[in-house]
């Protein structure tokens, strides 16, 4: 009774004027939980659902949604968050009697009864179950519990609430001290998870009864071992929230494997009654599941800087099977990388991004961004080859380009790979050619080498006496200067300056003089002079006839052209590179082929010259042509042949037939003799002989090219020219194998290619032949019902045929048996039907039998109902007809069984399908429940023409039982309202139409029937409030 009493002093109560929090009931709980709860720009948050709330039940109004605390005055602990209560959240701010409470009460919660240890003792449950992936091994955040048990029933009512986590490392089973007591055993529970909304430090779950101020609980009672630290003392009842007392701030939080998934179950619910309400109120983006630091800048500016070459490691801080790693570089994502480290070598800015599951995509912002920089190396103009004349000095410069980035640089010279000790300066002076080197050390990094090339120009040049001092007529002798020193590449960036006036690296002389030539390479010069002397050349050309025929005798002639101009010229000759003794005139007689060749002398200078002599002596034959076979109308190539000749000889020769041709071959149409003379460089050749030929046969196989399945065609290969034919052989094969037929003609009674060799003394000639076999069947399928008023697909007889090609099926011809020759056929009445095809004149012929069944039509009206009501749609066709099956579904979940009714319990689209020997048909019917506080007898109106919960609505009622009378009564016992056949007229006025006051006022209902919920009789009370 005090419970009932304080509900109505909550209701009656006189609000001051503060600002509550507010309330937002517009996001999903997907939303609450991605948008409010959870920070983390990569939070992986999956299954978020609500398995009881108020809506679940049914109710019209949510108990969970968002809150924003910094419209409270005085401030709400909390900014903003989400809330899950046991009553609707619009009634959270203000608590008026007209919003939302916990009545009528909704289902509660199986693991809220096992942590209070009292079954089926918790209602108007509020669940939110979400998974998530940490990348932290500790998750936490803030909450706290606000009560209307608060002040007045925390020794002996706790409606509960937990935070159940569950995932790897997390016991399902765990031990609870649920009401503090030091004197009663834990309880051992399975909740499938742990409870992580305890007081810190401890095992007592959160509740009005563990946390209150409250010094007067007696032994034994559940709020007897409080702690009092942990109440809210200032804040609660300060006229920010509806409820009586709030907890201060706690923290629930546990140890986590980064990584890995996790599912927590956030629920609240009433204890045993639904007057008193509570609610958790979670603090917006409290709910941490971690970031990724990798740490400080690496900056030359730090000081932490490595060297160029070295590796910087990155590390994403750990790893899991279903996590993949994505490494960038100043923005771009580095290829292949894709563990949880990184190894750096370029400066740049980097960071880490992951991918959580196969199927997810890369996020990043989930780690810190971190710069890396390297000291570089020293770098250097390049330098190239110095040249350096023989007695000159340079200057080797080895200071960095870059030397200004370093703080200290240390030096050291080398020559050829010898240390040059003291010389530690950035330059070096050096008069010698050779490798120098500087090794350079720059702020403790890795030694890096410039490396000096230094060419020392030393070098000579003489103008020998050219071997050959004779000179013929016209002619030049080349003088070419010789060095020692250079290279090649050296002496072809020579340059040259000669006293005959030429720059060129050679000269040419006509005569004998003295020659002075000036050479200059990179800036060095050297001089020489020299003086040469030159005798004439003789000038010989052998004349005479190239060829010699076998038996004659040629004369050659090698008398100088210049031969005036010589003192004393000696002759002699060579025959193919031996010495003719004896000859040493200027003439030579000659009876054979070869190379001649004569030398000319004339006080050292000689001149010689070859003259070839070619002996002609060769052989022709005409060999038998290799293929003596001829056709009709065909010749037969003569050809001869050479010995002794090259192939280029051969194209010289020219020939003489006794035919009268006279090309290098001739064409045979018979067998004859033949006598060829041909000659080459007036040398002849005379050859006879004889060619004798045979007929190719002449083969062409008659047949027809198509063969139906079960027929015998004849196929003849009688060569059209037999009568020229010496005894032919015939052999027959069928695709590829060999037939036992020796004959001209075959029978055959398959396809397939057919070929015939003829043979006429080895002239053979082949023929084929491609039968082609047609063997299908034909089928209608079987016997069928096709329905009324379709027009469709299934009003159509489409053959099938089957063992054909290709190109087979198109050359199909179909007859029907109404004469149409279409592949399909169309049919509108019942009846038997007959199909021929022809497929290159191969006859097939099928036939079906088709009966016309009607298609039923099919009607089922809207119904309405109560939520907890049944209604049976009816198709009004019979049950017990073999030939028609009905399918029920509700919003396209199959729902019912083959019957031609169905029992409706649920709201939605029921449809039927009727199917009549396979004919269908379907209907739709609309399912709603009255929109009539749930075909519940309200406990409260409030008639101020608002438009909402105005009169007592019993419409439902009236449909469903009829009313046959309806009566009011005061708390007096006195009638102030009457009406028969009533449904929703009583608006809060008496029998005369006058308003009523506001209070609790008692009704009568006479039903016409009765059911399971409703006697003849029902009475109860209602609430009227006129107050605005």
């Amino acid at each position: 009774m005090k419970r009932i009493l304080l509900l109505l002093l909550f209701g009656l109560g006189v609000f001051s004027a503060q600002s509550q929090i507010t309330v937002d009931n517009t996001l999903t709980v997907q939303q609450l939980i991605d948008d409010v709860l959870v920070l983390g720009q990569c939070a992986e948050v999956n299954n978020v659902t609500s398995s009881m709330n108020s809506n679940v039940a049914g109710l019209g109004f949510d108990s969970f949604g968002a809150f924003d605390g910094t419209t409270s005055t005085p401030a709400f602990p909390f900014d903003g968050g989400i809330i899950l209560a046991t009553n609707g959240i619009d009634m959270v701010p203000t608590g008026l009697p007209n919003q939302n409470g916990g009545n009528p009460p909704w289902l509660g919660d199986t693991d809220l009864d096992a942590l209070i240890q009292e079954p089926n003792n918790t209602n108007n449950a509020t669940v939110i179950e979400f998974e998530f992936i940490p990348f932290v091994d500790q998750i936490s955040f803030n909450y706290l519990l606000a009560s209307d048990e608060y002040p007045g029933f925390v020794c002996t009512f706790a409606d509960t609430f937990a935070f159940i986590l569950n995932g790897p490392g997390i016991s399902d089973v765990n031990d609870y001290n649920h009401d503090a007591n030091p004197n009663t055993p834990d309880v051992t529970l399975d909740l499938g998870g742990q409870n992580i909304a305890v007081i810190p430090g401890t095992n007592i779950p959160v509740s009005p009864v563990n946390i209150h101020t409250n010094p007067n609980c007696g032994a034994g009672t559940l709020g007897e071992f409080a702690v009092p630290q942990l109440f809210d003392g200032t804040n609660s009842d300060n006229g920010s929230t509806m409820y009586g007392g709030q907890t201060v701030p706690l923290t629930a939080s546990a140890d986590v494997i980064p990584g890995q998934t996790y599912n927590i179950k956030l629920v609240i619910a009433d204890r045993g009654d639904t007057i008193l309400n509570s609610a958790v109120f979670l603090e917006s983006e409290s709910f941490d599941l971690g970031g990724i630091d990798l740490g400080p800048d690496i900056t030359i500016a730090n000081g932490t800087a490595p060297c160029e070459g070295d590796t910087v490691t990155l590390d994403a801080g750990f790893s899991a099977a279903n996590i993949q790693y994505f490494w960038a570089k100043d923005g771009n994502i580095i290829p292949g990388e894709n563990s949880q480290t990184l190894e750096v070598t370029e400066n740049g800015e980097y960071e880490v991004g992951i991918q959580i599951g196969a199927g997810g995509t890369a996020c990043f912002g989930v780690s810190n961004l971190v710069t890396v920089e390297f000291f570089p190396e020293p770098t250097f103009d390049p330098t190239g080859t110095i040249n350096l004349c023989q007695g000159d000095t340079t200057v080797l410069d080895g200071t960095p380009t870059n030397a200004s980035v370093f703080t200290s640089i240390n030096y050291q010279w080398f020559k050829d790979g010898v240390e040059l000790t003291g010389e530690t300066n950035p330059t070096l002076t050096v008069d010698d050619g050779g490798q120098y080197q500087v090794i350079i050390d720059a702020n403790a990094c890795d030694d890096v080498p410039n490396t000096f090339d230094v060419n020392l120009i030393d070098y000579q040049v003489a103008l020998p006496i050219p071997p050959e001092n004779c000179i013929g007529q016209g002619e030049t002798v080349l003088v070419s200067p010789e060095f020692t020193g250079l290279t090649q590449d050296e002496i072809n960036q020579v340059s040259f300056n000669w006293s005959t006036g030429e720059t060129t690296p050679t000269i040419e002389l006509t005569q004998g003089q003295t020659v002075t030539l000036t050479t200059s390479f990179n800036g060095c010069d050297e001089v020489v002079t020299e003086t040469f002397t030159f005798f004439n050349n003789p000038e010989v050309a052998i004349s005479g006839s190239a060829t010699i025929c076998q038996g004659d005798t040629n004369t050659l002639d090698a008398t100088p052209s210049n031969n005036a101009n010589l003192a004393n010229a000696d002759f002699s000759w060579t025959k193919d590179g031996n010495l003719l003794t004896g000859e040493t005139n200027a003439t030579l007689d000659i009876t054979d082929g070869g190379l001649y060749e004569v030398t000319v002398d004339n006080n050292g200078c000689s001149t010689t010259s070859q003259f070839q002599v070619s002996l002609i002596d060769y052989q022709v034959s005409l060999p038998t042509p290799s293929q003596t076979c001829i056709g009709a109308g065909e010749t037969i190539e003569i050809v001869p042949s050479f010995t002794g000749l090259t192939q280029a000889e051969i194209s010289q020769v020219s020939y003489s037939w006794s035919t009268g041709e006279n090309t290098p071959t001739i064409e045979l149409s018979q067998g004859q003799t033949v006598t060829l003379t041909t000659t080459f460089s007036g040398c002849d050749e005379v050859v006879t002989e004889t060619f004798t030929f045979f007929n190719n046969p002449e083969v062409d196989i008659a047949g027809a090219s198509v063969i139906c399945s079960g027929d015998t065609n004849t196929l003849n290969a009688t060569p059209m020219n037999l009568n020229d034919l010496q005894s032919p052989t015939y052999s027959w094969t069928r695709d590829g194998t060999a037939i036992p037929d020796d004959t001209p003609t075959i029978d055959i009674t398959e396809g397939g290619v057919y070929e015939v060799t003829v043979d006429n003394n080895g002239c053979v000639s082949t023929d084929q032949i491609n039968i082609e076999m047609v063997d299908y069947t034909l089928d209608l399928g079987s016997d069928e019902n096709l329905c009324t008023g379709d027009g469709g697909p299934q009003n159509i007889i489409t053959p099938t045929v089957t063992g054909l090609t290709s190109a087979q099926e198109n050359q199909i011809l179909y007859t029907w048996s109404d004469g149409s020759t279409g592949e399909t056929l169309t049919v509108s009445e019942s009846g038997t039907f007959t199909l021929e095809t022809d497929v290159d004149g191969c006859i097939q012929t099928a036939q079906v039998n088709v009966s016309i069944v009607e298609t039923l039509d099919v009607v089922v009206s809207d119904a309405v109902k109560c939520p907890e009501d049944d209604v049976i749609l009816e198709t009004g066709l019979p049950e017990n007809d073999p030939n028609i099956s009905y399918s029920w579904t509700l919003d396209g979940s199959p729902v019912g069984d083959n019957s031609p009714n169905v029992t409706a319990s649920q709201e939605g689209t029921y449809v039927v399908t009727v199917s009549n020997q396979g004919c269908e048909s379907t209907a739709s019917a609309e399912v709603s429940n009255y929109n009539v506080d749930n075909c519940v007898i309200t406990q409260g109106i409030s008639p101020d023409q608002d438009g909402f919960n105005d009169c007592m609505d019993l419409t439902w009622l009236n449909d469903q039982l009829g009313i046959d009378r309806f009566q009011v009564f005061n708390r007096y016992g006195r009638k102030v309202f009457d009406e028969a056949n009533y449904t929703d007229s009583f608006c809060g006025q008496d029998e005369d139409g006058d308003e009523l006051s506001t209070g609790t006022y008692f009704y009568v209902i006479n039903l016409a029937d009765s059911d399971q919920r409703f006697e003849r009789v029902v009475k109860g009370w209602v609430y009227i409030n006129l107050e605005q």
